[in-house]
């Protein structure tokens, strides 16, 4: 059962990771403003527990949790490392020793994308009071 657990919570970090990827590549190309709202608040949702689990965990909270859940299943079976470490270690080499920068950056970029949308906010409501004058 915890396995399984295990397996799914892999699933849903990969998941996550796809989406703040595809996400940050949406704001980089000015396209993210186009997103549906909820794919914007998934991204910035993601991006900021990232930057909370870095802050406060030194980690991401998935990968513990994972973690625990195989460990929980048998005793020894969680890996040593990230996820990326684990799973995507093409990705790892190139993050490698770079996790608080990382966060910085993630911050960075998070807040970029919280005042894009507050902005973008702000213009649709002034074109819909204009329209409605």
């Amino acid at each position: 059962m915890y396995l399984w657990l295990a397996r799914f919570v892999v699933l849903v970090h990969l998941s996550v990771l796809l989406v703040l990827i595809f996400g940050a590549g949406a704001f980089i190309t000015g396209r993210f403003g186009r997103l549906q709202a909820a794919w914007q608040t998934l991204v910035l949702a993601g991006f900021g527990g990232f930057v909370l689990s870095q802050i406060f965990l030194h980690d991401c909270a998935l990968t513990r949790w994972e973690k625990a859940l195989r460990a929980h299943a048998l005793a020894g079976s969680a890996y040593q490392g990230s996820f990326l470490q684990h799973y995507l270690p093409f990705l790892a080499k190139i993050t490698d020793g770079f996790s608080a920068e990382i966060a910085v950056l993630a911050g960075a970029l998070l807040a970029a994308m919280i005042l894009r949308a507050i902005h973008a906010w702000w213009r649709r409501s002034a074109r819909r009071g204009a329209a409605d004058a």
